[in-house]
């Protein structure tokens, strides 16, 4: 993805962070879920057999073995989906700290994703937020970085792994970037000897 991405002279690439991994997990238990549960309400009514073949009479003698099995296979194509749209999700969220700025990549289903930046010496605030007793003791949480300029969109990833370190690479390489105040005598000052 970063070929597509041009750096500028001097940049480099000083990390790459994406959400964390118990942020896939959970997506993963829930659909999961949904995948097993009508072959659980499949097994409930399999075990009240006469009541199906009352219905199935009264339907025409269809086959209703043949259409839970079209019906079953049909679900979990579309968890199947549902999983590979969760996984995209995940590995193309990204952010890249440089040198220089903060490039967002964000991908929102599977074909819509957008690339914004900002550049460290417009960075204004950043803001860490974990929230529960799972994101504490994993160490993940929200980032929001709040920047400069005409628009009032904040650049915010949920589900970052340890936020603390990488709000302080960030600020650490914005304050770099940073003049340096009366570092050096101004030419008005005469010395005396």
């Amino acid at each position: 993805m970063f070929e597509r991405i041009q750096f500028e002279e001097g940049e480099t690439l000083i990390l790459t962070v994406r959400k964390h991994w118990f942020v896939l997990f959970g997506q993963c238990v829930g659909l999961v879920i949904l995948l097993i549960t009508p072959f659980i309400l499949f097994a409930v009514i399999a075990s009240n057999s006469e009541y199906i073949n009352q219905f199935a009479s009264k339907l025409g003698g269809i086959d209703l073995g043949n259409v839970l099995t079209f019906l079953s296979a049909l679900w979990g194509l579309m968890i199947w989906i549902g999983l590979f749209m969760v996984w995209t999700n995940y590995y193309l969220d990204i952010w890249a700290v440089t040198t220089l700025r903060v490039i967002v990549v964000d991908q929102r289903g599977l074909f819509h994703r957008t690339v914004s930046s900002f550049r460290l010496e417009r960075l204004q605030d950043i803001h860490v937020e974990v929230n529960g007793i799972i994101a504490t003791m994993l160490d993940f949480g929200t980032i929001r970085a709040e920047t400069a300029g005409h628009g009032e969109e904040a650049f915010v990833m949920h589900g970052a792994p340890m936020p603390q370190d990488i709000k302080s690479a960030i600020l650490g390489h914005a304050d770099a970037l940073m003049p340096k105040e009366n570092s050096t005598p101004s030419h008005d000052q005469t010395s005396t000897q």
